[in-house]
C-alpha cells in the first residue's frame, strides 16, 4: 500500500544500529491529520536497487512527499568495512550534504522517485537542510519541524493551512525554504511518538524518548536553535511522559532507552519531578542513557541518587576541558580539582559501578597547547580514573554563510584567537569543518592527536562501553547494560558487532518488504 509520505532517516555506523527520532516525531504529528506515513530507516544500509524497490513499494499517486532527515547520515563504503576505526567513520564521509551517496546514486535515486510520480516533493529536512546544496531536492524544512511540516502536507494536499505558521521562501524558480515558525497553538509538553506497527519496532528494542527540548545554556562552541531556553520551558508534562513509557512496555516489552534531552539534569526540579510523578510511578523499571552536567550535581549532590532511582544506568558528562583557564574560555567554569573530586565521589559513594560514566573532551580550545592537553590527559587515561569511557575530538568551526544558527564560535572566531584558513569543507569531514589554526595546534594537529587518544584508549582497553555506545551496543546483540559495563571496547568484538548488525538489518528488510 502507497503513503501519503515516505520518510527516510537513519544513524548507522559500523558497530551501531540505532534509530532517531525526528522522522517519528514528525510521522506522528502528521498521522494525527489524517496522513498515511512508512518511515524506512537505515538508509545507508541500502543499496540503489532496494531503494527503489522501496519507492516503488511506497510511493504511488497519492504520495505528496518523500522526505530526508539528514542530521546523522553515515556512509556505505571504504569506512564501514574499515574496523580499525569503530567511532571514527563520520570522517570520511566526502559526498554532498544533502544525500549521504555518491552524487550519480543520488540522482538515481531521486530521478527513480518522480519517475514513479513526478507530482511527489523532495523534502530535505534535519541540520543538512539550512546549507541548500542539492538541486535534488524541492523543499527544505528547517529547525524543528513538528507543525511547519504538517502545514506544508496541508499545502501540498490542497487544504487550508496556517500561513502565520508556514512561511515558504523561494531559492530558485524551483526550489523553496521553510524557516522554523514557533506555532503558539502546538504544545511540545503534551506531545509525544506512537509508535505503529509499521515503524517495525523490535521486541526490547533501546529506543529515544524526548524527555525535554533545547538547553538553558549558550556554551561557547555549540550551535542550536534552542541554545539558551528558559529553565523550566519546553518539559514534558508528566502524564504524557509516563503513558508513553506504559504503551511502549505494553505494545513491545520496552524498557531500555536513550534520552533525547541536551541536559536532563537541568534542575533539580524537573530530575525531582520526574522521579516522583513518572519513573516511580511506573508498574515495571525503566533504564536509561541521559546527557549531563556534571557541575550541576556538584551545585546539588541530592540529584544524584534521584538519577539512579531514576533508572539512569549511563551518562554522558561534558567536561571538555580539564584545563581550567580553557574551560573558562567556552562557559564551563567548575575548576578541574572539584570535577575530579565529584567523579571519585560518584563512583565510590553515590553510584559505585551502578552507574558507568563517559565525557567527551575537546582537543584545540582557547589556551590549549599540546602539551597541557597531554598533561592533564594522563589523569583520564589513568585507570584510577572514575570515567569508564571517553571520547576526544578537535574542536571544530563551520564558518558558512548559509548557517542559521552558527556558535559563538563561530560568529566571531578571531574573538577567541583562531584564524580559518579555509572556510570551505576541512578534510572532506562529516560536519563540514572548517580549517583553523591559532597559535597553539591547526585542525590538522588536533585531529591527529585525537585519534592518537582514542586508539590508544581502544587498544589498551582503557576505554569502555558508557554513556550513549553502551545502550546503542545493546540493540541486536543480545547483550544487557550490565554486560557491557564489565566490557572494554577492546573486547567487543568489531566483526561480532557487524554480524549482529547485519542480521538486525536483515530482519528489518524482510519486515519492510513484507508490509
Amino acid at each position: 500500500m502507497t503513503a501519503d509520505i515516505v520518510i527516510f532517516t537513519e544513524f548507522t555506523s559500523t558497530t551501531v544500529f540505532q534509530r532517531l527520532l525526528g522522522a517519528y516525531r514528525i510521522a506522528t504529528e502528521l498521522r494525527k491529520h489524517g496522513y498515511t506515513v512508512q518511515v524506512v530507516d537505515y538508509l545507508t544500509e541500502w543499496n540503489l536497487d532496494e531503494l527503489k524497490q522501496i519507492v516503488d513499494k511506497f510511493v504511488g499517486p497519492n504520495t505528496l512527499f518523500v522526505g530526508f532527515s539528514s542530521t546523522l547520515y553515515a556512509i556505505r563504503d571504504q569506512a564501514l568495512s574499515d574496523k580499525s576505526r569503530p567511532n571514527h567513520y563520520r570522517r570520511e564521509l566526502r559526498y554532498t550534504e544533502d544525500f549521504p551517496f555518491k552524487p550519480e546514486v543520488s540522482h538515481a535515486f531521486i530521478t527513480h522517485i518522480k519517475q514513479v510520480n513526478p507530482k511527489t516533493k523532495i523534502v530535505l529536512g534535519g541540520q543538512r537542510s539550512q546549507y541548500k546544496n542539492s538541486k535534488l531536492v524541492d523543499c527544505f524544512i528547517h529547525g524543528y519541524a513538528d507543525h511547519t511540516t504538517v502545514e506544508y502536507t496541508h499545502f501540498l494536499a490542497g487544504k487550508p493551512y496556517d500561513e502565520t505558521v508556514l512561511q515558504m521562501k523561494p531559492i530558485n524558480e524551483h526550489q523553496i525554504e521553510i524557516d522554523w515558525i514557533k506555532d503558539p497553538e502546538w504544545n511540545f509538553q503534551t506531545s509525544q511518538v506512537l509508535w505503529q506497527d509499521n515503524d517495525l519496532i523490535y521486541e526490547n528494542e533501546v529506543l529515544p524518548i524526548e524527555i525535554s527540548r533545547g538547553c538553558i545554556f549558550r556554551c561557547d562552541f555549540c550551535s542550536f536553535p534552542m541554545n539558551g531556553k528558559d529553565k523550566f520551558d519546553y518539559i514534558k508534562d508528566s502524564g504524557p511522559l509516563k503513558e508513553e513509557f506504559i504503551r511502549n512496555y505494553e505494545k513491545w516489552g520496552i524498557t531500555n532507552y536513550i534520552f533525547a534531552d541536551d541536559t536532563y539534569n537541568d534542575s533539580i526540579y524537573k530530575v525531582e519531578k520526574l522521579y516522583n510523578e513518572v519513573f516511580s510511578q511506573l508498574p515495571f523499571k525503566i533504564q536509561f542513557s541521559a546527557y549531563l552536567r556534571h557541575d550541576l550535581i556538584h551545585a546539588n549532590r541530592d540529584m544524584a541518587p534521584l538519577l539512579k532511582e531514576s533508572g539512569m544506568k549511563t551518562c554522558v558528562f561534558g567536561l571538555e576541558s580539564l584545563n581550567h583557564k580553557s574551560a573558562l574560555a567556552i562557559g564551563k567554569g567548575l575548576h578541574p580539582e572539584k570535577s575530579k573530586e565529584l567523579l571519585h565521589w560518584l563512583r565510590d559513594e553515590a553510584w559505585g559501578k551502578d552507574i558507568t560514566m563517559s565525557s567527551g573532551f575537546i582537543v584545540g580550545l582557547p589556551h590549549e597547547t599540546e602539551e597541557t592537553f597531554r598533561e592533564w590527559m594522563k589523569w583520564v587515561e589513568d585507570e584510577n580514573c572514575p570515567l569508564d569511557g571517553y571520547t576526544v575530538e578537535p574542536l571544530g568551526f563551520n564558518i558558512n554563510e548559509k548557517k542559521i544558527w552558527p556558535s559563538k564560535f563561530e560568529a566571531n572566531p578571531e574573538s577567541y584567537g583562531y584564524n580559518i584558513v579555509n572556510k570551505g569543507v576541512a578534510n572532506n569531514s562529516f560536519f563540514r569543518w572548517s580549517m583553523w589554526s591559532n597559535p597553539h595546534m591547526t585542525l590538522p594537529k588536533a585531529w591527529a592527536i585525537a585519534d592518537e587518544y582514542i586508539m590508544r584508549g581502544y587498544r589498551s582497553g582503557r576505554i569502555k562501553p558508557a554513556g550513549f555506545f553502551q545502550f546503542m551496543w545493546m540493540n541486536g546483540t543480545g547483550l544487557t547494560a550490565d554486560d557491557l559495563a564489565g566490557m572494554s571496547v577492546r573486547n567487543v568484538s568489531a566483526d561480532f558487532l557487524k554480524d549482529k548488525k547485519a542480521e538486525w538489518f536483515q530482519l528489518y528488510k524482510n519486515r519492510l518488504f513484507n508490509l
